[in-house]
């Protein structure tokens, strides 16, 4: 690989690199980056939305936000709900019997599952 390759941007590839994200490594221009965070315009639209820290596992069956391994509670092996829904909800027995939000892209039927 050129010299020149590797000081462009790993996401337009157009632009020079001249940050460095703090959660994947990816080298980025000024344009994919996100000096707020400090960290790369990738993991800002994966970032967990509860806590900010870490990058998402998957959305809350519930109220659709993203959420990081401990933002979440796996319910199966593609189904998480966020600590936030889950308190509210603790006399549940099981996670589908959640207030189900059928408006999101993965609701296929489930609350007849």
């Amino acid at each position: 690989m050129s010299n020149a390759l590797q000081q462009r941007c790993e996401i337009c590839m157009v632009n020079d690199a001249v940050y460095t994200c703090r959660l994947c490594g990816r080298r980025v221009c000024r344009q994919d980056f996100d000096d707020q965070r400090g960290i790369c315009k990738v993991c800002s639209l994966t970032l967990c939305e509860l806590c900010g820290k870490q990058l998402s596992v998957g959305y809350c069956v519930v109220c659709g936000r993203l959420g990081c391994e401990d933002c979440m509670i796996q319910v199966s092996n593609v189904a998480y709900i966020c600590r936030d829904c889950f308190a509210r909800n603790k006399s549940v027995k099981t996670a589908y019997k959640f207030l189900i939000n059928p408006n999101r892209w993965w609701f296929d039927g489930f609350e007849n599952r």
